[in-house]
């Protein structure tokens, strides 16, 4: 994954999931890449469930709720 790629919360995954079989798809690849600030061809990778959220996007999503727990 590139550096400057974002990270992604497993909110946004579920959320990109369920737009997975909604039509036209090209509005709605257009309205992710939008939303999301990626590439199409990283929404598609998340759709085929070959791109999943790593160990530094996980960390991240620990150190978020931990602020919330002090």
């Amino acid at each position: 994954m590139r550096c400057d790629a974002p990270l992604f919360s497993l909110a946004d995954y579920d959320f990109i999931m369920q737009c997975r079989d909604e039509r036209p798809r090209s509005k709605v690849l257009d309205d992710l890449k939008d939303k999301y600030s990626t590439s199409q061809k990283r929404i598609y990778q998340i759709w085929r469930g070959k791109k999943k959220i790593g160990l530094r996007g996980i960390s991240q999503l620990i150190d978020q709720q931990s602020r919330f727990l002090i």
